[in-house]
């Protein structure tokens, strides 16, 4: 599970990298206070390009689909508390293995 929280001005990710596999449910917890939009590349979990919100204290799930592309597909997390982008030690992660 990814959880995002916010600390002073920053929205962080935590953990900034995580690894799944095709058919893998995908979860983010927000924790910041407001809403969080994740915004993550075309073919991840779907055929377009994935956009999820996630209210205040709930969570958001997306599947992996099947043929995913394998490797390291960096992503965003638009949070509202702070009217900018959540971090981990960089842009968050999603690393597809076979």
């Amino acid at each position: 599970m990814i959880i995002v929280i916010r600390t002073g001005s920053v929205c962080r990710v935590i953990p900034p990298v995580e690894v799944h596999r095709s058919g893998d449910k995908v979860q983010w917890l927000n924790r910041t206070g407001q809403t969080i939009t994740v915004f993550v590349r075309a073919g991840i979990f779907d055929a377009a390009p994935t956009v999820l919100n996630v209210e205040a204290n709930n969570s958001g799930i997306a599947v992996v689909v099947k043929d995913a592309p394998l490797g390291l597909f960096p992503y965003s997390i638009y949070c509202y508390a702070t009217d900018n982008n959540a971090i981990g030690s960089s842009d968050p992660e999603i690393i597809i293995e076979a």
